[in-house]
């Protein structure tokens, strides 16, 4: 009787090598794949935040048209400067003040802006700033808006939501970090 015959067949197995080997290479692939993930992870925040922006510019306006008052959006004072938050005002006729609700996102929480995120307002009208008043970007009942912009700057892309001056309409821009520097530095 040949020995091949008795012995029971064993099933077909990995060598220890083979499982190492194939161990390393996740390990490896996972080293790539998960800094590139995480990068994305916060660009997403970025623009979610800037979407929020651009929504809360439009809810003011809205808003200025529907209750025949003026809605201002500015960053809320005593804010931190490394987490700004953006905050909705509306005037009265009669130059009033209501309260200031913070600007909230389609969920009704408070806009959150990404750490380590530069966040500017930039309002075409500089009316009151030399008097140390915060700048505002202002809607009108009529649906206009004096204009401006507000920058989410990231470490590597900006978004600029644009308010035009005279139709109140809002958009918004994806720009490299770098384009913005450069604008700056332009004469």
């Amino acid at each position: 009787m040949p020995l091949a015959a008795t012995q029971p067949r064993r099933p077909p197995a990995y060598t220890l090598i083979e499982v190492l080997v194939v161990f390393a290479i996740i390990a490896l692939i996972s080293g790539i794949v998960w800094p590139a993930f995480l990068g994305g992870a916060d660009e997403l925040t970025l623009e979610k935040a800037a979407h929020d922006v651009l929504v809360a510019c439009r809810y003011a306006r809205n808003e200025a048209i529907i209750s025949g008052w003026r809605h201002c959006l500015r960053f809320r004072e005593g804010s931190a400067a490394d987490r700004p938050a953006l905050e909705l005002v509306a005037i009265s006729p009669w130059g009033g003040e209501a309260d200031a609700v913070p600007a909230q996102d389609h969920y009704g929480r408070p806009i959150a802006f990404p750490e380590a995120t530069e966040v500017e307002l930039l309002p075409a009208v500089d009316e009151g700033l030399e008097t140390g008043r915060l700048p505002v970007l202002t809607f009108y009942p009529d649906g206009t808006s004096d204009g401006g912009e507000v920058r989410i700057i990231g470490p590597r892309h900006a978004y600029v939501i644009q308010v035009a001056a005279y139709t109140g309409r809002s958009e918004i821009r994806r720009r490299w970090t770098a384009e913005l520097e450069d604008e700056e530095l332009a004469p």
